[in-house]
């Protein structure tokens, strides 16, 4: 359950995002853990199914982007 992570992103020890279509963006698909050093932890859906492979290409590209994106800050 997400809100059992709730102390550690107050600590900042890892952060969540949600990935969502645009079309049904109150709708989240699969949600993402992400560590401080800016890598994916984890990515589950409801009732902690896998992601699909369009959904784990996607995970895997937004991957790339945050260690592209921020090669600099951490």
């Amino acid at each position: 359950c997400v809100g059992s992570y709730v102390p550690r992103v107050l600590a900042k020890e890892t952060f969540i995002v949600f990935m969502r279509l645009k079309k049904e963006p109150k709708k989240s698909l699969i949600t993402i853990e992400v560590s401080p050093h800016l890598e994916i932890k984890q990515a589950k859906g409801v009732h902690n199914r896998r992601p699909t492979a369009e959904e784990q290409a996607f995970i895997d590209g937004y991957q790339k982007h945050l260690a592209k994106k921020f090669a600099t800050v951490v």
